[in-house]
């Protein structure tokens, strides 16, 4: 619009002007084409439209005037709007690919901290992330009154299915996992992948110790079911050992929170596997 008041001011002051006088005041059009294309900020499209307007608006006005008069400015100014139309066409492509490209590489570092964040066998949050969040969760359960769980969870006879069947079968049993467990789990839990066979899950707000065995024992029996790798391998033999740690406690950390939920899985190992401990909180 102030484009557009502009050359309507500068055309009724043309107006008033002799003949001999246009032509120099003409250059003052060419002038503002150039200010709508390069320092207005408006888009190609409307600053190529003002300079149209304006062009025809002056054609309107003084079309009385002589032939190679009226022809001389219409070249200058046309001119001048194809010289700034052109010159902010590309000045906007640029920008636009600029921004694209920006906005490529933005969603190329998303994800290169997602990937960072996440196992890429499973797609689980690995143990920078599960960390983070049971940092959080302390946080949380401490000033809600909030009771959560860690569970540790370590695949029994794993060894032996790479060994037999190969580390293809392996790492479907372990794909397998990751979606029997996060089937199991509430939407809020959090399942990991620590490395390897092992496993642990952040259950928040599970609030008895009684409820997290329950969890627990749900999970063993999903482990527990057969493993159809391919129509030739069937694995049947797939158990757990799970260690909780119930928290918070006084001076809980998550890395001790994990350290203790660990600690309860061996005592399940040194018992003769597939089974649940709970860590003593003293």
């Amino acid at each position: 619009m102030t484009a557009i008041f502009a050359g309507l001011c500068l055309l009724g002051i043309m107006s008033y002007l002799p003949e001999a006088s246009i032509s120099l005041f003409s250059a003052a059009i060419i002038l503002l084409t150039f200010w709508c294309h390069y320092f207005s900020g408006l888009r190609f499209i409307n600053a190529t439209a003002v300079g149209i307007i304006l062009l025809i608006l002056f054609n309107i006005m003084f079309n009385n005037l002589q032939f190679w008069t009226l022809f001389s400015i219409n070249y200058f100014v046309v001119s001048g709007n194809i010289l700034g139309s052109f010159a902010s066409y590309i000045g906007e492509k640029q920008n636009r690919m600029l921004f694209l490209r920006e906005r490529e590489l933005d969603s190329e570092r998303r994800l290169q901290h997602e990937r960072a964040l996440h196992d890429r066998l499973t797609g689980l949050p690995n143990r920078e992330l599960l960390q983070d969040r049971v940092e959080q969760a302390i946080t949380f359960a401490s000033r809600q009154d909030q009771v959560s769980a860690g569970l540790f969870i370590d695949l029994d006879k794993f060894k032996p299915i790479n060994d037999i069947h190969g580390h293809a079968a392996g790492d479907f049993v372990l794909q397998e996992v990751a979606r029997r467990l996060q089937h199991v789990v509430r939407e809020a839990d959090t399942v990991s992948r620590l490395g390897g066979d092992e496993f642990f899950i952040l259950a928040e707000n599970i609030q008895t110790e009684a409820a997290a065995v329950t969890l627990a024992n749900k999970l063993l029996q999903q482990l527990q079911l057969p493993f159809k790798v391919s129509n030739e391998i069937t694995i049947d033999d797939v158990s757990a050992s799970i260690g909780i740690c119930m928290f918070p406690y006084k001076n809980v950390t998550a890395v001790d929170v994990v350290r203790r939920a660990d600690h309860a899985m061996y005592d399940v190992k040194n018992a003769g596997k597939s089974g649940v401990s709970v860590a003593k909180i003293i």
